[in-house]
């Protein structure tokens, strides 16, 4: 495959609930540590130029650290995911990703682009994802609402069924 992603790498989250992610998300499978999805697809991973990695470190060295907090479940069908308690600054930061890095394709994927959220979870059977949620809440519910901090972006390209992180950009570094 030939797909990139631009994700926000949330290094907080992954330190707290990197057990049930390798478990149950096939992204953590995969290779892909906790993260939001900030642009899929982004380019195809063939058509990406230093210039375009220029602009990105320039673009992600401008944006402060961004602080969100995650504070409930919710699904899409056959997945379950971490909701935030505001979606002001990530949607802020796909909009100017979107006018400040160009060309960008419009998302194309399965689920609504206006619904940040965090994969922690998927499986074909709502019994099964009923299952998820009971055992991530028992294990984590003392945790919530959960303050995390982004400071990365990177560039996930997916191969032959992993997901790589290509290029990493780090928030605030001028």
């Amino acid at each position: 495959m030939n797909h990139t992603a631009l994700v926000l790498m949330l290094r907080d989250l992954n330190q707290v609930i990197h057990p049930y992610l390798e478990q149950h998300s096939p992204a953590a499978g995969a290779g892909l540590d906790a993260h939001l999805t900030l642009l899929f697809p982004f380019l195809p991973y063939d058509q990406i130029d230093e210039s375009h990695l220029q602009r990105l470190g320039l673009f992600f060295k401008k944006q402060d650290p961004l602080k969100i907090s995650l504070v409930g479940t919710a699904r899409f069908p056959g997945q379950l995911y971490l909701t935030l308690s505001h979606e002001s600054g990530i949607t802020r930061l796909v909009t100017a990703v979107r006018t400040e890095i160009t060309p960008l394709p419009v998302n194309t994927g399965q689920y609504s682009a206006g619904t940040p959220h965090v994969t922690i979870a998927r499986s074909g059977s709502d019994a099964a994802l009923n299952r998820l949620e009971g055992l991530f809440w028992q294990q984590y519910r003392h945790l919530f609402p959960l303050g995390v901090t982004i400071r990365e972006a990177a560039l996930i390209h997916e191969q032959h069924g992993r997901l790589y992180p290509r290029h990493t950009f780090s928030f605030g570094v001028a």
